[in-house]
């Protein structure tokens, strides 16, 4: 959960933490299939949830993200996740994804893309401080636990609407726990929004997360995490329409109308113009952002990049469209 780790005594004798080089052609390798991808998850002793196409790595940040890489040995801690994935394009629509929501103003985790082979994107850990000094990389790991964890959600029923509605839960636990309540409720507000804009029926609770600031002082504040695994998933035909956090009630992506908003402020505790203040700037930017991130505003892309942007731009415009006429109304 971020600022723990653990290790069998008797297997991981004591050691000390450090990191090894891992040149270009290792990295590229790393991801030609699982089976490397499972080695070195061993090797570096992690537990990942989700680990296919997933590996836990740190990064040297004098470097660029196409070299740098680093094998954390002992009980060192990774700062990036480099992920891949069997279904075309996923990379390179997170990074689409996650590139928007930064430029439309969302804290959001810092992503890039890298051709190795595959299209790879790395995600930085935002439950890491991380400075190079002297040669050395000095890593902090920050206590965090997802929304499910926090919750006490087990992770089979991340898709099951909470009683009396997640969203109204997720708020509660924000007004009542968060160091900055105002501020945590006004971020969950707008990546929801973000969320049906991009069209990501994904968004389930593991998909958000809480740090604890003050955790190492026995405080038990939290705040709600930047923005991580944003997604369009109903690019794909075969996934689901259905939401994974019912909005206003209504589950379907397809089915949501402008009205529907007006009942996710009052989820939400705040009033429908709050909402579409909030809303607003993500109907005005969402899909520039996505052009700009295209475009390599944002940090290298591919030659893929801007023609997988236009169609999620395209795929955008209904639900726009239903969000605007809400904002429209204010």
């Amino acid at each position: 959960m971020g600022g723990i780790g653990r290790r069998s005594r008797a297997r991981f004798p004591r050691e000390p933490a450090f990191y090894e080089l891992i040149d270009g052609d290792r990295f590229r390798a790393l991801f030609s299939g699982l089976p490397w991808m499972a080695e070195e998850n061993a090797a570096s002793r992690l537990s990942l949830a989700g680990t296919q196409g997933k590996i836990g790595l740190a990064h040297d940040p004098c470097r660029s993200m196409d070299e740098g890489w680093l094998r954390p040995r002992g009980l060192a801690a990774t700062t990036h996740i480099p992920k891949t994935s069997h279904l075309r394009d996923i990379p390179e629509i997170e990074f689409l994804c996650m590139k928007a929501a930064a430029l439309c103003g969302l804290e959001a985790a810092h992503v890039g893309l890298i051709d190795a082979g595959a299209s790879v994107l790395a995600v930085e850990r935002f439950d890491r401080e991380s400075v190079a000094k002297e040669g050395e990389l000095r890593v902090r790991r920050l206590h965090q636990e997802d929304l499910a964890q926090a919750l006490g959600v087990t992770p089979a029923s991340k898709y099951a609407e909470l009683e009396g509605g997640t969203v109204r839960v997720v708020a509660r636990l924000l007004k009542e726990r968060s160091v900055r309540p105002a501020r945590g409720l006004a971020s969950f507000a707008r990546m929801l929004c973000f969320a049906y804009l991009i069209g990501d029926c994904d968004a389930h609770p593991k998909n958000y997360a809480v740090l604890y600031p003050d955790a190492g002082r026995g405080g038990s504040g939290l705040s709600l995490a930047p923005a991580y695994d944003f997604a369009c998933t109903t690019r794909y035909p075969r996934f689901s329409h259905d939401m994974a956090m019912a909005l206003g009630g209504v589950r379907a992506i397809d089915e949501v109308r402008p009205d529907t908003f007006g009942v996710l402020a009052g989820e939400l505790g705040i009033t429908k113009e709050a909402l579409r203040t909030l809303a607003r700037p993500l109907v005005e930017r969402a899909s520039e952002a996505m052009r700009t991130a295209a475009d390599g505003g944002c940090g290298p892309v591919l030659a893929s990049t801007p023609y997988i942007a236009a169609d999620l731009a395209e795929g955008m415009v209904p639900r726009r469209a239903v969000l605007k006429a809400f904002c429209d109304k204010g």
